[in-house]
């Protein structure tokens, strides 16, 4: 008579136990990939952000779109260019909201920040973005960024925001969210992961520092 094996109570729990273990040690991988995915999604929303700023640069002489008549840059492109198809691709997918908010028009204001020229956000003035070596003084196209991870360092939400400065102490700034670098797009169309230490080569000194 054939006798059939069967699992003990101990055996069970050893294989419960191995299971658990490599479960844990799978987790930090699986993390890592997910947040990897998500930098990698934000990286090409910022490019098509990109190329629509660039788009409406050709039609304006160049120059970005700003804050004008209270509209600030997503809703410049958005609702008086028609540009967005997508409004999801103003927000990064690894930071509060997560998704472009439709409720009302200031689901605008917590999108991907734009540096304002001259430190000013709210007057209209807007970059050049084919002489930027012009209006900066040394920053070539490769260099120059216009639109990077946006976080504004105020409770209880701790949003993305339209704008980020780069200098003086200001609650919107440029954010380290996907392993301690930012996202930004650069004038010649490029989207590069930057980290803090290389961020004062493109002349930022002021970051936000919530946990990432």
């Amino acid at each position: 008579m054939k006798i059939r094996k069967v699992f003990t109570l101990i055996e069970l729990l050893v294989t419960i136990a191995i299971i658990a273990i490599l479960a844990s040690m799978l987790l930090p991988s699986l993390q890592k990939a997910k947040a990897k995915a998500k930098q990698t999604v934000c990286a090409s929303q910022q490019k098509q952000v990109g190329y629509l700023i660039l788009s409406y640069a050709n039609d304006y002489s160049g120059y970005a779109p700003s804050v004008n008549d209270g509209y600030n840059w997503g809703q410049i492109l958005d609702l008086r260019c028609g540009l967005v198809q997508n409004r999801n691709i103003f927000v990064c997918p690894s930071w509060y909201p997560f998704k472009f908010s439709p409720a009302d028009s200031t689901g605008y204001f917590y999108i991907y920040g734009m540096k304002p020229k001259d430190g000013f956000a709210y007057n209209g003035k807007c970059f050049n973005l084919f002489r930027t070596e012009n209006e900066t003084g040394n920053f070539s196209p490769s260099n120059f960024f216009l639109l990077a991870d946006s976080y504004q360092d105020m409770p209880p939400n701790q949003t993305q925001c339209g704008v980020v400065f780069i200098h003086a102490s200001h609650i919107d700034k440029i954010h380290l969210r996907h392993s301690k670098q930012a996202n930004m797009w650069f004038a010649d169309g490029s989207v590069r992961g930057v980290n803090r230490d290389s961020m004062t080569g493109y002349g930022v000194t002021d970051l936000g520092q919530a946990s990432y």
